[in-house]
């Protein structure tokens, strides 16, 4: 079996305005004997961990302070739909990278990755992810916007770390069947 090719994530359209760093040093000026950087950033962990775990585990909203809204996991149903060549439309459904790049390792295993990407996606192939053992529904973290006192809210956006959010959601999903059901649509 060939490698399984590795690519790059490119650079986000909107990077963070604020980072760890940035709100430890501004909790530095703010109190008179702030805690290591460490423990600041274990604390955060645990603190981000704990919410998730309440958000994954037992399908609660979590409201946020100062009528910013609520954070949910929210539960969509995939359509599939065709093109008329019997196709099917690849704005639908999310392609399974990992199983697309084994496929592509074992179709061209004397290729390198370059050699492969020059190759046309037609005739490569792409794997989508069905979501079959979810019955094709999709889970995510949602951010409900509807009671927050913000001018201009709907340029804000939520968006969960792959680690230790949306993987944690997706391994949690594929472990425990029975918690697709505590999430609403």
């Amino acid at each position: 079996m060939g490698d399984i090719i590795n690519f790059k994530r490119g650079k986000k359209k909107f990077p963070n305005d604020y980072t760890i760093i940035d709100i430890y040093k501004y909790y530095k000026t703010d109190n008179n004997n702030p805690v290591s950087h460490n423990v600041f950033k274990k604390v955060l962990y645990d603190f981000h961990s704990d919410i998730f775990n309440r958000l994954i585990y037992s399908g609660e909203s979590i409201r946020l302070f100062s009528n910013l809204g609520t954070i949910r996991i929210k539960k969509t149903k995939k359509i599939i739909q065709f093109d008329k060549e019997g196709k099917i439309k690849r704005t639908t459904l999310s392609v399974d990278w990992l199983k697309t790049k084994t496929l592509w390792s074992n179709k061209y295993p004397n290729l390198s990755n370059i050699e492969i990407m020059q190759i046309p996606i037609e005739e490569r192939g792409l794997v989508y992810n069905t979501n079959d053992h979810t019955n094709r529904y999709t889970f995510k973290f949602f951010w409900d916007k509807s009671t927050v006192r913000l001018p201009n809210k709907t340029f804000y956006s939520f968006d969960v770390l792959r680690i230790p959010g949306n993987r944690a959601l997706s391994n949690a999903l594929k472990t425990n069947d029975q918690l697709q059901y505590i999430y609403f649509e």
